[in-house]
């Protein structure tokens, strides 16, 4: 009800406001975008109407650009397609959105509630999720960003300075998370991530949660928290400031890999230590509650090998794979078998660390070509 209330107010308001703009559309029955009759009134939505999703629709084949006072889904309802939305306005989703790219420019107290599912999920300005955000790409403008949901995708870019990151939730990246403004990490949140870097362009990232990467990358700015843990799997690259009460937990100190490498400076508050992965201080997921059991036979490897995960349940996985030097060497998206062969002639000899993570969990194993 109460979403009902803001929506209806905030449609009067912008309407009335911007009286020559265009009609309200609403979606009645499902079909497809440009069927002019599943809308109401008659006919598909001009660039500038206001459209109101209250039926499964489909875009196939289509790139949809409009200028809506307002783009809300509401809850049980649909935009699926391999389709690209462009739109310069505002939204609420309640309901589902999954498309190829979905980006948004000059929105108010835009928020999603329900699914958004992309391969390129981009906003200009402030955004709220406390729904399920996943697929590819999703890429953060010139706004705030408040998480109190849970994100799953493969690349994240949060926003720059002036604008901040507050995350109440988990938010996974499985590739890279770029931090390049200021990010608050609270005490019930959880961040996980292949390639962490924080290049804060002189901001700083509060820890006061949990944050683990394979790889973290700590650039001009920052790292601070009470209370939180930071813990890095493999490479472990600090140039600038870490401080506060935190646990900063290496598992491969000590130069055991020659990527870790410390140029900045340290507090003497901070503890360091080893621990991966980090054990949940916040929310409790099966993610860590009950990792997947990996395998490697043979190892070392000469000519080919295979990595058998165990306990997926019928779930398909992404995995990726690391030399040592922390850089990434292969990538897979939607994995349906239990195997993951390798080609040892694809590979020098050394050692790597293949990284396998399933929507709810996530396992890391090192296995040697010879």
């Amino acid at each position: 009800m109460k979403a009902l209330n803001y929506i209806f107010a905030l449609v009067l308001v912008l309407v009335s406001a911007q009286p020559t703009l265009g009609a309200i559309k609403t979606s009645i029955v499902n079909g497809s975008w440009d069927d002019p009759a599943i809308w109401s009134p008659t006919g598909a939505p001009l660039s500038e109407d206001t459209v109101i999703i209250n039926s499964n629709v489909t875009c196939f084949g289509m790139r949809v650009a409009f200028a809506a006072n307002l783009f809300w889904v509401q809850s049980g309802s649909s935009v699926s397609g391999d389709s690209i939305f462009v739109l310069n306005g505002s939204f609420l989703i309640d309901g589902m959105v999954d498309l190829e790219d979905f980006s948004i420019s000059g929105g108010i107290n835009d928020v999603n509630n329900g699914q958004i599912n992309a391969d390129l999920f981009a906003t200009g300005g402030g955004f709220t999720n406390s729904g399920t955000l996943s697929g590819d790409t999703l890429v953060i403008g010139d706004g705030d960003f408040v998480n109190t949901g849970t994100v799953e995708v493969n690349f994240l870019v949060c926003p720059p300075s002036p604008y901040f990151t507050s995350n109440h939730g988990i938010i996974s990246a499985m590739d890279t998370l770029l931090i390049v403004g200021k990010f608050t990490n609270h005490s019930t949140a959880f961040v996980s991530a292949g390639w962490l870097h924080t290049s804060l362009d002189g901001d700083t990232l509060f820890n006061n949660g949990e944050i683990t990467a394979i790889n973290w990358f700590h650039g001009y700015g920052t790292a601070t928290g009470t209370g939180g843990k930071y813990c890095v799997e493999l490479c472990f690259n600090n140039l600038d400031a870490i401080t506060g009460t935190v646990d900063v937990c290496d598992a491969t100190p000590g130069g055991t890999w020659p990527c870790d490498i410390n140029m900045g400076t340290i507090a003497s508050t901070v503890t360091l230590c080893t621990a991966s992965p980090c054990s949940s201080v916040g929310m409790e997921d099966e993610f860590l509650k009950t990792p997947l059991e990996l395998s490697v036979f043979p190892n070392p490897m000469v000519g080919s090998g295979r990595i058998t995960i165990n306990g997926l349940n019928g779930q398909s996985f992404d995995y990726s794979i690391y030399d040592l030097s922390g850089q990434l060497i292969d990538y897979q998206r939607n994995v349906s078998n239990s195997q993951i062969e390798i080609n040892a002639a694809n590979y020098q000899s050394g050692m790597y660390w293949c990284s396998v993570m399933t929507a709810n969990r996530r396992s890391q194993v090192k296995f040697v070509i010879q």
